[in-house]
């Protein structure tokens, strides 16, 4: 039986916040790097082709930023770890675009019932045809249906991305390969599965309103959740004997210790 593991949602993100502004110099820069290709789309830039470069591109300025991130978080809260990371371990970027395929290709094969049931096609152009999924008031009754059917299929998906949201850590702290990954994402949050739902709910929620201010919201947004979940990484992690059997325990000082 899992033991219960405590994640603060709201310390995760006032340590989010707290690092974000001690280190925009170099956060908010490799942020606008990751959204280049929607910045060069708002400027007028046809990227209709260029789908697979620009899911590379996001993919390998992602694992510069995942990286970044924990060499941060470390740095400002050595005290708690349980080891002294070697970051990054050899073969880092393959291992980390081999865990990240596995994550999200598994995702959207999980989802792809749901298309079926929501669009009545497989193809994924059908995601376009979703607009009236965000007007849950104007549905009608086979349109509820068609929801509810939806979210019963996806929850293999969803269950999925709760549990393996934690896979690129394991690679970049731990230079685990991609299934590993998964399984001490898995193993991490056991026992934590409500409140991590709900803390990828609001960080979703925050990304989502920092898209529809762009400038203005997402280039905060998006490293603030990034070091926020930096920090539920590293509470699970602190809570998950498993892995880091053996290891030598220091005092509790967890992730949302003052910035010095």
């Amino acid at each position: 039986m899992s033991r219960h593991k405590r994640v603060s949602v709201i310390a995760s993100l006032r340590y989010g916040w707290r690092l974000t502004v001690k280190h925009l110099n170099t956060l908010v820069p490799g942020t606008i790097v990751f959204y280049l290709p929607e910045l060069a789309q708002r400027w007028g830039a046809d990227l209709s082709g260029w789908g697979l470069a620009r899911t590379l591109w996001q993919t390998a300025v992602g694992c510069w930023l995942l990286w970044h991130a924990l060499q941060l978080s470390d740095r400002e809260t050595r005290a708690s770890r349980f080891h002294q990371p070697a970051l990054p371990a050899p073969g880092y970027l393959g291992r980390f675009l081999t865990s990240t395929g596995l994550f999200w290709g598994a995702l959207i094969a999980g989802l792809w019932p749901s298309l079926r049931l929501l669009s009545g096609q497989w193809a994924l152009s059908g995601w376009s045809q979703l607009g009236w999924l965000s007007h849950p008031w104007a549905w009608d009754a086979g349109q509820a249906r068609a929801a509810a059917w939806a979210a019963l299929a996806g929850l293999p998906a969803g269950l999925w991305s709760v549990y393996g949201w934690f896979h690129g850590y394991y690679v970049a702290d731990e230079g685990q390969g991609a299934w590993q990954s998964m399984v001490s994402s898995a193993r991490a949050v056991r026992g934590a599965f409500w409140p991590s739902l709900l803390f990828l709910a609001v960080i979703g929620a925050i990304n989502a309103l920092g898209l529809a201010l762009w400038v203005v919201g997402i280039f905060l947004a998006f490293p603030v959740t990034l070091m926020a979940t930096t920090y539920v990484h590293l509470e699970l992690k602190r809570q998950t004997p498993a892995l880091v059997a053996g290891a030598r325990r220091t005092p509790r000082q967890g992730p949302g210790a003052p910035v010095r």
